[in-house]
């Protein structure tokens, strides 16, 4: 019985541990800072938890794909977000140009 209990513990000492990061890194995704300049490697980081991996949305976003995005709805979504996508304060400059345009292009 005490085997089983340990095993037990392990289980949720791992589900606390997977809560917790995956909790607390979606908790404020407008704090992300990027760590490179590319823009694929900053939206997988960044928006893909909500944009989805191939840009088509999930029950977080909607897609980015066959959307008609203009640049400056992008720049505003980006810069000041609204009531359900938080705004990206550390994407700035040249970053955040980059990843606009990166949006921009996907169809």
């Amino acid at each position: 019985m005490a085997e089983l209990s340990l095993t037990s513990s392990k289980i949720l000492r791992c589900f606390y541990i997977y809560t917790v990061f995956i909790l607390g890194s979606c908790a404020n995704p407008g704090d992300y800072k990027p760590t490179t300049k590319n823009p694929k490697i900053i939206y997988e980081e960044a928006c893909s938890w909500c944009h989805g991996q191939d840009f088509g949305g999930t029950v977080r976003g909607p897609s980015l794909i066959q959307n008609e995005l203009k640049i400056s709805r992008i720049r505003k979504m980006l810069v000041e977000g609204n009531e359900k996508m938080p705004r990206f304060k550390h994407l700035t400059g040249d970053t955040l140009e980059s990843v606009i345009n990166y949006v921009a292009k996907l169809k």
